[in-house]
């Protein structure tokens, strides 16, 4: 315990004092209702559909207050709860998080915050005891013993916190070696032989639901020391970004392979079966499968990432430095990095998609993650801002508006219900693709450190761009 007092104490901001004080008086006021008729306010609570929601002891105290009830000792075994403190104790718990840098959840301090106000009102027991119920507020909250009460708990839950590793099963077509994708995350090969016999059948089960076996783990480290919810869901999403940055680096040089690395996408492959004949004495059955996922034939392109990625101004480079980037800037919020994070996601559902239409969908939502904010003329910005990302390259401004126009012209049809012919001008992997490239490159140059509404970098993609047959612009 000498070793926890030595830890930098709990910071709590006045307004953040002033939710705790109210927060005191709005279970006190619960308090006095419960005891003025038990049965009424569980009546009351449960006609409006309301939990009946409480506070019991942390598991540090549950013997000591058990004890205490056991001998009818004054002590408050059980707090009510509210709506409005359920809620105060989130914002509560955001403040403390946000203010001390915590690398957690707000779900992990929300039970360190009532486990403190459960602590706090029982070491206070007696002002409580002696004061008088008409008075409107007989809590003043008393900020040291809160604050120590407080300190010692987190401490105690930051001790847990730790640097930790994850490896994600997943599927690397064609990949024969493991690879360093970036400082932080790399792919190892599957070695079963390392499981224990209960893990290893486990296995085998979770093998028996997917299409392929898998071959390699997506080792994700997270070098912070963090809660293990924490660095768990961080550790997750940068999963879900390396795979949508392996696979738009795929579709961008060879776009009639999408796929270069598979883990849980919905529809892996679909299973078509239907009857039909003249008449229902003469049927026949049909029998297809649909594999979204495109393997390529190859490692070829998996040697061609590596070696581009070892380049530091290369493409790959660019995009595979975004996860990366994400566990580096996993402290900040709000950044531009989210939004790419966002268009990654959309994308690498897109591809996967076998429905037309939803693809669409999807392909434009991710182009909008990244282009759009909060604009009004949501279409002409579209529009604007991709033919701006391409303007770094030797092509036809006409051409690309003339194609970004249709695409976002399909998607409203899909939406409002018009007529859509489902068959586009141009490849729409290849587009999109190619629209998320040089959106993220962009972005990287602006900083994806920035915020995510950064005026120079909305200001750049609303500049002019001047037109003329084939262009090379900055």
């Amino acid at each position: 315990m000498a070793r926890l007092n030595k830890e930098k104490l709990v910071q709590i901001s006045a307004p953040c004092y002033g939710n705790i004080s109210t927060l005191l008086e709005e279970l006190y006021s619960a308090y006095l209702q419960f005891q003025d008729n038990p049965a009424e306010y569980v009546k009351r609570r449960s006609s409006y559909g309301l939990p009946l929601g409480t506070i019991s002891a942390p598991s540090d105290m549950v013997e000591s207050m058990s004890e205490k009830l056991r001998k009818a000792e004054h002590c408050i075994f059980q707090i009510h709860c509210t709506d409005k403190s359920k809620q105060l104790v989130t914002q509560i718990s955001e403040t403390i998080r946000r203010s001390n840098n915590l690398n957690c959840i707000i779900s992990e301090l929300e039970p360190i915050i009532e486990a403190s106000i459960y602590e706090y009102v029982n070491v206070r027991l007696e002002q409580l005891l002696n004061s008088d119920t008409t008075q409107e507020s007989p809590f003043k909250l008393d900020k040291d013993t809160f604050s120590s009460v407080l300190n010692r708990r987190i401490q105690v839950f930051k001790s847990m916190f730790s640097k930790r590793i994850f490896e994600f099963p997943v599927v690397a077509f064609q990949l024969n070696n493991e690879i360093q994708l970036s400082s932080n995350i790399s792919l190892i090969k599957n070695t079963p032989d390392t499981l224990n016999q209960v893990d290893c059948q486990f296995m085998d089960r979770f093998n028996e639901t997917r299409l392929y076996d898998i071959n390699f783990y997506l080792r994700v480290s997270i070098p912070i020391k963090s809660s293990y919810e924490y660095s768990r869901k961080l550790s997750k999403r940068v999963k879900g970004a390396m795979i949508g940055c392996i696979n738009l680096l795929t579709s961008y040089q060879n776009y009639r392979t999408v796929s270069l690395i598979s883990a849980d996408e919905r529809a892996n492959h679909l299973s078509h079966f239907f009857r039909y004949g003249s008449d229902i004495d003469n049927m026949d059955v049909a029998r297809s499968y649909v594999f979204p996922t495109q393997i390529p034939k190859d490692d070829s392109l998996w040697c061609d990432l590596i070696e581009s990625n070892k380049t530091p101004e290369s493409l790959a480079n660019w995009i595979l430095n975004v996860p990366q980037l994400m566990i580096e800037l996993s402290g900040s919020k709000h950044l531009l990095i989210e939004r790419v994070e966002r268009s990654l996601k959309w994308f690498r559902d897109a591809v996967n998609e076998v429905d037309m239409q939803i693809r669409i969908q999807k392909i434009v939502t991710s182009i909008e993650a990244l282009v759009n904010f909060s604009d009004k003329d949501t279409t002409e910005s579209f529009i604007r801002r991709i033919v701006k990302l391409h303007s770094s390259e030797i092509e036809c401004v006409d051409s690309v508006e003339s194609r970004a126009r249709e695409l976002y012209k399909s998607r409203s049809n899909i939406v409002h219900g018009s007529s859509l012919v489902e068959r586009l001008s141009f490849d729409l992997v290849d587009f999109s693709s190619k629209c998320l490239v040089l959106g993220i490159i962009c972005y990287s140059m602006y900083g994806l450190a920035q915020p995510k509404d950064s005026k120079k970098l909305k200001a750049w993609l609303d500049s002019p761009v001047v037109k003329t047959d084939e262009f090379a612009g900055s």
